[in-house]
């Protein structure tokens, strides 16, 4: 009758590694969702370093995203005229309403944005 007891243990071996899978497979679940939470967490927050006349279109709507989430819908905009960090630092409401064709609110929102760029680019170390 050995062969039952050996029989039992081999499914009990199987039940135990099936388990252990399981609870793998569990931990990288976590572990994903973890990251996905964390990139999350940079995208909100990412806003870019540096000078802001050397930053790049994207580098542009990234910190505009990043200050206000309701202007992000106007990223496209940005693209299209190309407006990278030394357009923007020139840029004015009347340009943004007459050629980008945005309107006050939005423009008046992305001055502020601006002026506080052009108030911080001094103290830039």
């Amino acid at each position: 009758g050995s062969n039952i007891v050996v029989q039992q243990q081999h499914q009990q071996q199987q039940q135990q590694q099936k388990q252990q899978q399981q609870q793998q497979q569990q931990q990288q679940q976590q572990q994903q969702q973890q990251q996905q939470q964390k990139q999350h967490q940079q995208q909100q927050q990412q806003r870019p370093r540096g000078d802001p006349a050397e930053w790049t279109v994207e580098q542009v709507i990234m910190h505009i995203a990043a200050t206000d989430s309701q202007l992000a819908s106007h990223a496209d905009l940005f693209m299209r005229h190309e407006i990278d960090g030394k357009a923007l630092l020139l840029l004015n409401s009347d340009m943004m309403m007459k050629y980008m064709g945005l309107k006050l609110g939005p423009a008046l929102k992305i001055c502020n944005i601006i002026n506080k760029i052009r108030g911080r680019k001094h103290h830039v170390t």
